[in-house]
């Protein structure tokens, strides 16, 4: 009897542990050390899959072996969390992720693989962030923060993710692996490079009602989708055939194809142009099947107007249209000209659309020696 009273017992035991009932918030030392050892830990243990993680502040843990694991970690003002020096490491969390502090690799690289909520109101530039998991998550970043690692991936199993603020990557290469990120409203989600680090955000889809997409000379664009109405800020550079808008886009941005490179944007809705839409070099080629308003310099190489619907083209007045080629498809809608329109240096093909001139408006064509 007592015999199987025993292996009740055990059995009792063990399930109960699987199931987490003996989770624990743990905390590091003071010090901190080594992930792997239990003098790190002011509990005595290391951490496993089921436990909470703090880091606590002015200390450092530094994680040397590559199954490290944790539900919900947390990373206190002054706290640092780190690989072991000259070693290649990963964390896997479980849970949430709140760095109020630093977490970072020297050399060589940590690898953080998150399967829940990312906060960051510290230092982030760790060298590969990866959200995984098929359940939903949230970005939030507090004012001025970034992340700054090399790499930050999204898995193409992973839920929706929402970012709750605005979010700034810079020197970090963005894959979404075909997920989707939904910006809050009025939130602004950013690309930077620098001079040395040319960096690229690929392959998924940013969506929401109103919200700004920000790149700069050192950032590029490639098989991306926007749906819901965008705001483009800086400098935004496309590469690639891949890029569509499905929504009201308004750039004040500088537009533009990558450097020597062929791009092809898609915007299957209405643009406004209050800035700079060109192609210093090779080409930029635009397909719209919605409205046009051009408030700034529109000098790409081919503007296409697409679609069996109706447009409009309005103008600011001393603004033109100057890129190489303007047509329509021979299935557009018909067009209507709501102002005075300028084509200069331009090939106009209307593919037998009609465009209607509205009451008292000019439409003037300019060409230029030399220009063919």
């Amino acid at each position: 009897m007592k015999t199987i009273f025993n292996f009740i017992a055990i059995i009792f035991f063990l399930i109960i542990s699987e199931t987490g009932l003996y989770a624990q918030t743990i905390h590091s030392t003071t010090i901190g050390g080594y992930w792997n050892q239990t003098t790190t830990w002011q509990e005595g243990v290391i951490p496993s899959a089921a436990d909470d993680v703090i880091i606590t502040a002015s200390s450092t843990v530094y994680v040397d072996i590559n199954d490290a694991e944790c539900l919900n970690i947390t990373v206190e003002q002054g706290a640092t969390l780190r690989n072991r020096q000259n070693q290649y490491r990963t964390l896997f969390v479980y849970g949430n992720i709140t760095n109020n502090g630093t977490v970072t690799d020297p050399n060589y690289s940590l690898t953080l693989n998150i399967y829940g909520n990312v906060t960051n109101n510290g230092d982030w530039s760790n060298q590969v962030t990866n959200l995984s998991g098929l359940g939903t998550h949230t970005i939030t970043q507090a004012n001025g923060m970034k992340f700054s690692g090399a790499n930050f991936n999204l898995a193409d199993t992973t839920g929706q993710v929402t970012a709750l603020s605005d979010i700034t990557f810079e020197e970090t290469d963005v894959n979404l692996n075909g997920s989707i990120i939904i910006m809050s409203e009025g939130k602004r989600f950013s690309v930077l490079g620098i001079s040395t680090n040319t960096v690229e955000i690929k392959n998924g889809i940013i969506s929401g009602s109103n919200y700004y997409f920000e790149g700069n000379d050192y950032s590029k664009l490639s098989d991306m989708k926007f749906t819901g109405n965008v705001t483009l800020l800086g400098t935004v550079r496309f590469y690639g055939i891949g890029n569509i808008f499905e929504g009201e886009v308004i750039n004040n941005a500088f537009m533009r194809n990558n450097q020597s490179n062929y791009a092809t944007v898609t915007i299957k809705g209405n643009i406004t142009n209050n800035d700079t839409i060109t192609d210093p070099n090779y080409e930029l080629n635009l397909n719209i099947t919605g409205n046009i308003t051009n408030n700034g310099v529109w000098s790409n190489h081919e503007t296409n107007l697409t679609g069996s619907g109706t447009h409009t083209l309005s103008q600011e007045p001393g603004k033109m249209f100057s890129g190489e080629d303007f047509n329509a498809a021979d299935t557009t809608g018909q067009i209507t000209a709501l102002s005075d329109i300028t084509f200069d240096v331009t090939d106009v093909d209307l593919n037998g659309v009609t465009l209607i001139m509205a009451e008292g408006k000019r439409l003037t064509v300019l060409g230029a020696s030399g220009s063919g």
